[in-house]
């Protein structure tokens, strides 16, 4: 999808995005999630430059964490094909360390090698056209100084329930478009493809979306305490599945972490 859509997308959701305080506790599953990968998967020392690639968490308060991308790192950088939701990610941002640009994952705009880290949160899971995704990576492979890294992440199409999301996207339960799903072996393949080197693995995030979906709809109806702090353990219990085998039958988005070969 291009920015139009995006920017459409942006202000169809309006100034306050999604204002719920359950919502907001989905959301910060999926931060601490993120916050996981990173720690165990630290970037080099001294920190240098770091790019995420999307900026729709930032803009509506869905689990931002560019803020602590900022922490140890020269500059952390921020982008998004969409004016609007940049716009929007810049004016709510906390984080005195990042710089925000408008670009697409297809084109950056960037010189070969002047990151050290990429983190790629299930953007390039967006695109209608599957050759977008080796589009987008040999980009990020590029822009990758050699030894630097990527971590990215997109929807797990092994995932037990992904079918139900993608009816749900069919029935505009979801506001935005979905693309083509990837299991974790494809999404390595994928970077290998861009001439990056897999490292580590994982599945990330685990509950069925749809379900979250439709339990956030009730319980920000019925407005009752004590059922959401129900729902909010449940939601932390059923992340201790990615400790499990069967993470990538239960986790809604696949984690690759891959790195450019020193040399190349």
């Amino acid at each position: 999808m291009d920015g139009v859509y995006w920017d459409r997308t942006a202000r169809q959701m309006g100034r306050e995005g999604f204002p719920s305080p359950v919502r907001a506790r989905v959301g910060e599953v999926k931060r601490r999630a993120y916050l996981g990968l990173l720690k165990r998967w630290p970037v080099g020392p001294g920190g240098g430059w770091v790019l995420k690639t999307d900026l729709f968490d930032e803009a509506f308060d869905h689990g931002p964490f560019l803020r602590n991308l900022a922490d140890g790192a020269l500059c952390a950088v921020g982008m998004d094909i969409s004016f609007a939701v940049t716009a929007r990610a810049r004016e709510r941002s906390r984080s005195a360390g990042a710089a925000f640009v408008v670009a697409d994952t297809r084109r950056l705009p960037f010189r070969s090698g002047a990151f050290n880290r990429v983190v790629s949160p299930s953007t390039l899971d967006h695109f209608p056209d599957s050759k977008d995704l080796a589009r987008s990576l040999a980009e990020i492979a590029r822009i990758l100084q050699p030894g630097g890294d990527l971590i990215v992440t997109l929807d797990n199409r092994q995932n037990v329930t992904d079918f139900l999301l993608r009816l749900a996207r069919n029935l505009r339960w979801i506001p935005f478009y979905l693309g083509r799903s990837s299991t974790v072996r494809e999404l390595e393949r994928a970077v290998r493809g861009a001439g990056l080197r897999p490292e580590d693995r994982t599945a990330i995030v685990h509950h069925p979306r749809l379900a979250a979906i439709l339990a956030i709809e009730v319980l920000d109806r019925v407005k009752h305490p004590g059922l959401t702090r129900l729902f909010t353990r449940l939601l932390n219990q059923m992340q201790k599945l990615e400790q499990t085998p069967w993470r990538y039958w239960t986790g809604c988005f696949v984690a690759v972490r891959a790195y450019r070969p020193p040399g190349t």
